[in-house]
């Protein structure tokens, strides 16, 4: 299966590949996206934050990678559900996206 590279981001360090299937005559579209420095940054952020300081309404609790957040959050809807999203950072699968301890979802 022939591969075409579309588009590098070397900054969000992303790259979508198409991928084309001539005996099926279609193609697959990949777009990966290597996370390991957000989440480096996340791991660090997470041991700054003085936990005795409270919370405010412009604390940045998390940072996303993009992939994860068009690819997954978006189309299943918990990008527009405030509940779902806060649920959601609450997962333990999810943890290295926070910058902040504490409980999100009520």
């Amino acid at each position: 299966m022939p591969s075409i590279k579309l588009q590098s981001d070397p900054i969000r360090k992303k790259t979508t590949t198409m991928h084309i299937d001539r005996g099926a005559e279609g193609y697959v579209l990949e777009s990966k996206q290597d996370v390991t420095d957000i989440i480096e940054r996340n791991k660090a952020r997470m041991a700054l934050v003085d936990e005795n300081a409270g919370w405010n309404e412009w604390a940045q609790v998390a940072e996303i990678p993009v992939e994860v957040w068009y690819n997954h959050l978006v189309p299943s809807g918990i990008a527009s559900d405030e509940t779902r999203l806060r649920k959601w950072l609450d997962d333990r699968d999810n943890l290295l996206f926070r910058t902040r301890p504490g409980r999100m979802s009520k």
